[in-house]
């Protein structure tokens, strides 16, 4: 059983020194004593290959090869295999950020010039929100998010552009479409020529009610390059949705926590003591708490002291902290969730600790139990879908692991 004791007093438990290593690494920003550390646990090393499942699993190869820069370690080990790969990871990761940067900036510019309002959702923006640069953080797609009834203008636009729908596929049903519209919050895009990917939004979340806010509604502008500036939301709205994101996929995912150890390493602790006060009135403890825990577990960040009294009262909360914490480190060996056996069981369910909104475990449930639009679920009787939607919760298909 993990002890969240330990947890709390900064003890992150970790077994390997591959592992220690990548997070050590991926700490923002690197002080000396940070690269100090950097430098004993690569000396520890002796499984370069497990380090680079861990980088590749985690999405961390540009944070990864920054740090041993940084650490004054860039040609460590620089003609194993190994090593090699997550060199290559972090340049096609760096790559592939410039051009998602750009293309960013012309989607923007596109749908604004059609009368389409729209705001850009992590990607570019998280990059310059937590690192204030590109070439560190993995960026998978672009997200964008306009109103509900510009979606099918928004999408003939990238149509015209060259992008594919493929989520749901370009020729679904009249019926699919539908249903991706009631119980989804985005469609997906792929450009075949570039290999740039759109979530085009319409809400944050596919639970309406995970995160809620008429600050939520809000936009301020972000320069991207010089000269350039998107719509993004207000700052603490646009970091309760990283933190949030973060909890609606168990913080599988060691990028998502290097993006909250970054910024909240900028913050004083009154500064953190405030935040999680506010995520309290909002009733959003739980869906920060977990992040905040392990970014001072792993990153030594600083603890709101409240997050001590809320786990002593709260199981929910004791068992999203445990569940995210399993997701986050499992055995340390780069494994996806999925290829371990109950993770993505554990994660789903998770999903109803989240909040007490009766309104949220409802939308859960319709969604677990009654949605037809996902791929390989559909027809058959309505008993047929529920049993069918049951085994496909307990196998982890559902809430994939994005970006």
């Amino acid at each position: 059983m993990l002890n969240l004791d330990a947890l709390l007093d900064g003890d992150a438990q970790i077994a390997t020194p591959e592992f220690a290593l990548v997070v050590a690494a991926t700490r923002w920003p690197h002080d000396p004593r940070w690269a100090a550390r950097i430098r004993d646990l690569a000396s520890q090393v002796t499984d370069w290959p497990r380090v680079a499942a861990i980088v590749e699993r985690h999405r961390v190869a540009g944070l990864f090869a920054a740090g041993l820069n940084h650490a004054g370690l860039p040609d460590i080990d620089a003609g194993t295999d190994a090593r090699a790969a997550i060199g290559a990871l972090a340049r096609d990761s760096a790559v592939q950020e410039l051009q998602s940067v750009f293309e960013t900036l012309h989607l923007v510019r596109m749908l604004e010039g059609a009368g389409i309002p729209v705001r850009v959702l992590k990607g570019a923006t998280a990059a310059m929100l937590a690192f204030g640069r590109y070439g560190v953080r993995y960026s998978m797609d672009i997200d964008l998010i306009v109103a509900k009834d510009q979606v099918a203008h928004a999408a003939s636009l990238l149509d015209a552009r060259g992008y594919v729908r493929i989520a749901p596929a370009a020729d679904a049903s009249a019926a699919t479409m539908r249903a991706r519209m009631a119980r989804y919050k985005d469609l997906a895009f792929e450009n075949p020529d570039s290999g740039l990917m759109v979530e085009l939004h319409w809400r944050l979340f596919q639970n309406p009610y995970l995160l809620r806010g008429d600050d939520l509604d809000a936009r301020e502008p972000m320069q991207l390059v010089p000269g350039a500036s998107v719509a993004v939301l207000p700052r603490t709205p646009a970091i309760l949705y990283l933190f949030a994101h973060g909890t609606e996929h168990g913080w599988a995912r060691l990028k998502w926590l290097a993006d909250i150890g970054a910024i909240l390493a900028t913050e004083t602790p009154a500064d953190l003591d405030q935040f999680y006060a506010r995520a309290q009135k909002r009733g959003a403890a739980r869906l920060v708490a977990a992040g905040l825990i392990l970014s001072h577990t792993l990153y030594e960040t600083a603890l709101p002291g409240a997050i001590r009294d809320d786990l002593a009262h709260d199981w929910r909360l004791r068992s999203l902290v445990r569940t995210a914490y399993a997701s986050l480190i499992g055995d340390e060996d780069g494994r996806e969730l999925e290829q371990v056996a109950h993770a993505t069981t554990r994660k789903n369910l998770s999903h109803y600790l989240i909040s007490r909104d009766p309104r949220f475990v409802i939308h859960e449930l319709r969604y677990d139990l009654l949605d037809r639009s996902a791929e390989g679920l559909k027809g058959g009787s309505r008993l047929g879908r529920v049993s069918r939607r049951l085994w496909a919760l307990s196998g982890g298909r559902r809430h994939a692991q994005n970006g």
